[in-house]
């Protein structure tokens, strides 16, 4: 009697345990299975930035490989951001300038320093006063992608402006 009341008992466990699986399979996949969805409608060519992690708001400028050159979107940056500090009351600008791993350290030192210069200068001629601009070269030690030595990454080559915030006072 035992053994009968056992198998039983397992039937009813199966049969719960099935059910169970088709109501969770139910929930997950939605109502009934249905046909596929269609294909989307083919999208124009549209460039999207591959990493979008990186920080590529409106206070990060982008060179050309070896230039310290500010160009094109550049220039826009830094306009609108000489705009923000003249309307936001800032009392304090920082660059901090970057450049990718191709070449030598000290030749990218060098190039990270010539681009925080450039952006200060266009900085300045767009209404910031030079003595509230503070340039942070970096060579390639701070880089937004890392990549082996010797390969470099567009996103690598940048200078960021930054308004510091002033310590609270006491």
């Amino acid at each position: 009697m035992k053994t009968r009341v056992g198998a039983q008992a397992r039937a009813s466990y199966v049969g719960r345990m099935a059910w169970f699986a088709f109501a969770l399979a139910f929930l997950i996949q939605g109502a009934a299975p249905s046909a596929p969805a269609p294909a989307p409608a083919p999208r124009a060519a549209v460039p999207v930035r591959p990493r979008p992690w990186l920080e590529t708001g409106p206070s990060v400028v982008y060179f050309a490989p070896g230039s310290a050159r500010v160009e094109g979107e550049g220039r826009d940056v830094v306009r609108r951001m000489a705009e923000d500090y003249r309307h936001n009351g800032r009392v304090a600008v920082e660059i901090v300038a970057n450049s990718d791993n191709q070449g030598s350290r000290a030749s990218n030192r060098r190039l990270s320093q010539r681009r925080a210069r450039t952006v200060a200068d266009a900085l300045v001629s767009n209404g910031i006063p030079r003595a509230v601009i503070v340039q942070r070269p970096v060579g390639e030690d701070q880089p937004q992608v890392m990549t082996p030595d010797g390969v470099p990454d567009p996103f690598n080559r940048y200078a960021r402006i930054i308004f510091p915030v002033p310590p609270p006072p006491n």
